[in-house]
């Protein structure tokens, strides 16, 4: 009788571990390059940069962070996030310079160059946690009447802490170009710098007119367990990105939430939109006008379609966003170890735009995301075009990948040509998108 339990945790050891050595491949190395120039952008003139404020034409880029990883330090005694959970989450700066240093107006041209003369690095140049809010759950007290109840005085330091955010978020929003919030929420195996450098380089080709923030949670664990680990880091980020965006919510002065999840922080994102419009809906509020999101883009989403489905169409949540786009690719090699591992039946980041529903009958994936698609604030982008060797960096190594999501982030452009997004329609509300998009000059950014 012991054979087949045996026999069963080696099958799935051997499918943890092959799956861990794919996102271990697919992650980011230690040394960072700026991504290839999206179509949009190459050959064109520095008006597409033009409308960038002074204060940000730099060769920098200070990010405002939330994180609930648990401070550390390195080899050299330098602060740090790892990837070990924390119980408070805190915000703060960090400040990635370019080397080699260059002007403004030379970063401006390599940013359009198809073939750079010279590669771009990224590097961490500090890191600097502003505030830290109270630990979760908060300590429970006996008040005057023998009831428990959490300590008052845990929620008056927590209100502290926010002010302060709100301080800083109000500083970086005087100026912006745009009253906007620009949240970037990376998938497991990803360190902290990792994280900060996706969204520098995506909010530098969005043009810099937005709030850049980048949340994230403890992950990059590393090891044969790393998956496992960094998946549940998934469940427990939850409580504390809730408490981000109700603060972001509570802002006035932001017109606008823009908010890009990849790969399994697809997941994490969903799972807090759902609660949260719950308990919006659940005092009365509306959560479209209460959340101002204006754009949701699940890239790679390493997530079942019939998870998805309940949360977008049963809980809501796709109707109470301005617009969901869902990038999905077929030789995505990291979902389809995902969905092995999760024995789905269709994971949303391997779904094609040619899936049948009568393919996919064990669980109604397939009919459910078309149900799903009915909605018009919603499109699924196909990618059929080249990636890394892994094939789940596309919304960044593809540059017309890339050019599509700064038409969706910056234009919040629908798709189709005549929007200025040259999809190709492949269903209702389903488009595929080649590596020859945007390539032709009527389609570039100076249009808009």
């Amino acid at each position: 009788m012991t054979g087949v339990p045996m026999l069963f945790f080696s099958r799935l050891d051997k499918k943890i571990c092959g799956l861990f050595v794919i996102l271990l491949m697919s992650a980011c190395s230690s040394e960072k390059y700026l991504m290839p120039t999206p179509s949009l952008y190459i050959g064109n003139n520095s008006a597409n940069f033009e409308k960038i404020p002074s204060e940000l034409q730099n060769n920098t880029f200070d990010l405002l962070y939330v994180t609930d990883r648990k401070p550390d330090y390195d080899e050299s005694n330098n602060f740090k996030y790892g990837y070990q959970r924390s119980l408070s989450s805190a915000f703060g700066s960090v400040i990635i310079k370019l080397n080699p240093a260059m002007s403004w107006q030379e970063l401006v041209a390599e940013s359009q160059k198809k073939t750079r003369t010279q590669k771009i690095k990224l590097n961490i140049a500090s890191v600097l946690e502003q505030g830290r809010y109270p630990e979760t759950p908060y300590s429970l007290i006996k008040d005057s009447q023998g009831d428990v109840i959490d300590d008052p005085a845990l929620f008056m330091a927590a209100s502290q802490i926010n002010s302060h955010f709100q301080a800083e978020l109000t500083k970086r929003l005087a100026i912006a170009a745009k009253k906007e919030v620009f949240i970037y929420i990376h998938g497991v195996s990803n360190t902290f710098a990792d994280a900060a450098y996706t969204l520098a380089e995506l909010w530098h080709f969005s043009g810099r007119e937005t709030v850049p923030i980048v949340y994230t949670w403890p992950a990059g664990h590393g090891g044969a367990s790393g998956y496992a680990y960094d998946r549940e880091s998934g469940e427990f980020t939850i409580f504390h990105l809730k408490q981000f965006l109700r603060s972001l919510a509570s802002n006035t002065d932001i017109e606008k939430i823009h908010i890009l999840a990849h790969s399994r922080g697809t997941d994490v994102i969903s799972t807090a939109l759902r609660e949260l419009f719950i308990e919006a809906t659940a005092s009365g509020k509306d959560p479209l006008s209460m959340y101002r999101i204006a754009n949701l883009i699940l890239a790679a989403p390493d997530i079942d379609v019939a998870v998805l489905s309940q949360r977008m169409i049963a809980e809501r949540v796709g109707f109470n966003v301005r617009a969901v786009t869902i990038y999905t690719s077929s030789e995505d090699k990291a979902i389809k170890l995902s969905k092995v591992l999760f024995s789905s039946v269709v994971r949303l980041g391997n779904l094609v735009t040619t899936d049948n529903p009568d393919d996919h009958h064990a669980d109604n994936s397939a009919m459910m995301m078309q149900q799903l698609l009915m909605a018009n604030n919603l499109s699924m982008v196909e990618m059929q075009g080249k990636s890394d060797r892994i094939g789940h960096s596309y919304f960044q190594d593809n540059p017309a990948v890339s050019s599509d999501l700064i038409m969706t982030l910056r234009y919040e452009a629908r798709p189709g040509k005549e929007n200025g997004r040259p999809l190709k329609p492949a269903g209702a509300n389903m488009w595929i998108i080649s590596d020859d998009a945007y390539t032709h000059s009527e389609y570039n950014a100076q249009k808009h």
